[in-house]
């Protein structure tokens, strides 16, 4: 729990509760020297440094003063100091949670934020930068990452002056980054080619406010890699310690990795491969227990990866001449075993490249044979995590 370090930063409006007015005294809040400070009926203690919020970004330099002073006159200890870092012994009030249960809680995001840049970076700068680069849709003042081909998902945010009401507490301030916990290593890989991208471009500092991320005001993709795991492992182990970890599927971190590299570059695979169909790894929940699969239809040209099972669409080869396409299963290594006339490529993945014009009448009648997939449930890729996260 971050105010159990330090107090992140005073910010438009803030509200101090009990644990707050015993550390500072209530006299001492009731006389900060802001335009508006009053006592709630709850006790706690509101103050707020402007009459009106778009004082930040009209009047900045203004509040900001009011700011510094409010800090100083309660005290600057126990707010947050770049100077001093995370590790500071801050003043801190005593919290007590009466009947709450021992138990860790996750962290659920990784954040960076943006601070500074070679010069102003304006809104639609922003845009049309996030505008020229594939997996993004834009909406409001955020760009949203989505790679439809590894489910890797994140968030950069556009903030301008006005970043320092969500938290930052920083002019320089402009933009931040998110990404979900806990999720498997290859989101972190996939991020960091965007992050790398983006702060090359805009030539912007960060600030990093996990405990365990990286220091200073200069990204490293090594300690950003390093706070992404340690953020990926505390959220798995909480999640195990609380007994919430039951709708995610655990994979070996290698087997992950790899399967993430060959749906990385799929888009590529596809463009050499043509016209042959290259499908993406994906995972299922079944009867068996978790299965990595491919899902290939009717037995066409296909580069196909080597996975633990191949879903097989059928409808031109569906054992029933009317009625709806049906979904079958078959083992790789059964599937495997009437393959070996093809040739085979190695890669991040071993495939099979099946590059006839029409697929032989054994195969046909194999695929025909096949058992339907009953039980077989999708399972989404922010639901397959590396099985290490989870070892103490």
């Amino acid at each position: 729990m971050l105010l159990q370090q330090y107090l992140p930063d005073l910010y438009w409006l803030t509200i101090f509760g009990p644990p707050y007015v015993d550390l500072f005294g209530r006299e001492r809040l009731l006389s900060a020297p802001a335009p508006i400070v009053e006592e709630l009926p709850t006790g706690a203690i509101l103050i707020q440094l402007s009459e009106n919020m778009l004082d930040f970004r009209d009047r900045f330099e203004e509040v900001d003063r009011v700011r510094q002073a409010v800090k100083a006159h309660l005290d600057s200890d126990a707010f947050f100091d770049p100077a001093k870092g995370k590790d500071h012994k801050y003043n801190v009030p005593v919290f007590r949670f009466p009947n709450r249960p021992e138990k860790p809680e996750p962290p659920v995001s990784y954040h960076l934020f943006f601070t500074g840049a070679r010069e102003p970076v304006t809104e639609q700068a922003f845009d049309d930068y996030f505008n020229g680069r594939a997996g993004y849709t834009r909406e409001n003042r955020r760009a949203i990452y989505s790679n439809e081909d590894t489910g890797v998902a994140f968030v950069f945010d556009y903030e301008g002056k006005m970043g320092i009401l969500c938290g930052g507490g920083d002019p320089a301030r402009w933009a931040s980054f998110g990404i979900s916990h806990p999720r498997a290593r290859f989101f972190g890989r996939e991020a960091l080619v965007e992050l790398e991208a983006f702060i090359a471009r805009f030539g912007t500092g960060i600030r990093d406010p996990q405990r365990y991320g990286i220091s200073g005001n200069v990204f490293s993709a090594d300690a950003f890699l390093r706070g992404w795991e340690q953020g990926n492992r505390l959220a798995c182990q909480a999640l195990a310690a609380l007994g919430e970890h039951g709708e995610l599927l655990t994979r070996p971190a290698e087997e992950l990795a790899q399967v993430w590299q060959w749906n990385y570059q799929r888009p590529v695979l596809q463009e050499e491969a043509a016209p042959l169909f290259v499908p993406k790894v994906v995972y299922f929940r079944t009867p068996e227990g978790p299965r990595s699969g491919s899902i290939w239809g009717d037995g066409i040209p296909v580069v196909l990866p080597r996975t633990d099972v191949v879903i097989v669409y059928r409808d031109g080869l569906r054992c029933r001449a009317r009625g709806k396409p049906e979904i079958a299963v078959v083992d790789w290594e059964r599937l495997a075993s009437r393959l070996q006339d093809y040739p085979q490529g190695a890669g991040v993945l071993e495939h099979f490249i099946l590059d006839h014009e029409t697929p032989p009448s054994e195969l046909v009648e194999f695929l025909k044979s096949a058992p339907l997939a009953e039980g077989y449930e999708t399972v989404a890729m922010e639901k397959v995590i590396d099985e290490d996260l989870f070892a103490p």
